[in-house]
Formats: structure tokens, C-alpha cells, sequence
């Protein structure tokens, strides 16, 4: 918790760093330990309406964005995944972080997400939206579909393009498109 603390004030004008380096360690920090972001989600939201920092809040808010749907799928296949080699090593299966607070850090992300999603317009909400109910899906149910789990996955990704585009307000090409399936 310390660790974002010092990054969130890095962001800080006071603190007479230039803190944007900060963001993607942030982002990552969340996706691997939701339960340690969420509190700091709020704040970090107060920075997207400066224009020098929006791109690289936006990728750290949609990087944690992104644990809530896996959060959920470890929550509900924690059994499963205490028999794996390597997936018993997953905080929840681990027993690390319980399911009551796993349950509570995917709310508050959901929740989140859909705020700022929200706050930036109606296409960055849909495409927020359709990004989370797809990879909700994909764990409770299409990740055991044959071929139609590759295929979310890449919807995922050109999801994740379209988001970005639509919150920094940029047209993105075909190309990148075709390129990102």
C-alpha cells in the first residue's frame, strides 16, 4: 500500500516529480493484487481530466479493470485450480486472499470501471461494458467452448483498441483492426 501511495503522489504536482512513469507500475501492481488497488481507484480517477496524464491513467484503470472477470473466475474455479500444478499458486486457491475479500475488490472494480466508463462517455461505457460482460462470460461458460474461446479472446483485444481509442478521442484505422485479431 505504501508503494501506491508514493506513486499516486509522484502524480502530484507538489511533488515536483514527473510521476506518469508511475502509471503502468500502478496498472500492474493491480492487476496482480486487487485487493491492494482498490481503495486507490477513486483517486487515481481524479487524474483523467489532465490531458497529460489521461492516456497513461486510462491504461492503468483498464489494466486493473481487467482482474474483476479473472477475480471471478478464480473465485469460482478455486477447487479446480487447488488441484493444478501451477494454478494452486493463484491467491484465492492458495488460500492467500479469502473469497469474501476477492468478492468485495471485484465489486469495487466493476463498480469503478462502470464509473469511469461512465464519466468519459457513452461509446468508452459500451465498449467497458461489452469488454467486462464478455469476459464474465468467457469464464463462466465460453472458455470451455472449443474454438469460440480463442475467438473471445480476440474480441477482447480489439476491445481493448476500440476503448482506447474512443477515450482519448482518436479514429482507429482498419489496419489496426485486421492487425489486432
Amino acid at each position: 500500500r505504501d508503494i501506491l501511495r508514493r506513486a499516486l503522489w509522484a502524480l502530484n504536482d507538489e511533488s515536483a516529480t514527473n510521476g506518469a512513469y508511475m502509471l503502468p507500475a500502478i496498472g500492474e501492481i493491480g492487476r496482480r493484487a486487487p485487493d491492494l488497488v482498490a481503495p486507490f481507484v477513486g483517486p487515481m480517477t481524479s487524474f483523467l481530466w489532465d490531458e497529460g496524464l489521461r492516456p497513461g491513467i486510462l491504461s492503468a484503470l483498464c489494466r486493473i479493470a481487467e482482474v474483476a472477470p479473472e477475480v471471478i473466475n478464480d473465485i469460482r474455479d478455486r477447487e479446480e485450480d487447488r488441484q493444478h500444478p501451477l494454478k494452486r499458486n493463484r491467491p484465492i486457491a492458495a488460500g492467500v486472499l479469502d473469497v469474501s475479500t476477492a468478492t468485495v475488490a471485484a465489486i469495487v472494480l466493476v463498480a469503478a470501471t462502470g464509473t469511469i466508463g461512465w464519466s468519459l462517455g457513452d461509446a468508452f461505457l459500451g465498449v467497458v461494458a461489452g469488454y467486462l460482460i464478455l469476459n464474465l462470460l468467457y469464464s463462466i461458460w465460453l472458455k470451455r467452448v472449443v474454438i469460440l474461446d480463442v475467438m473471445i479472446l480476440s474480441i477482447g483485444f480489439v476491445l481493448r483498441v476500440a476503448g482506447g481509442a474512443t477515450a482519448i478521442d482518436v479514429q482507429v484505422s482498419a489496419w489496426l483492426f485486421l492487425c489486432t485479431i
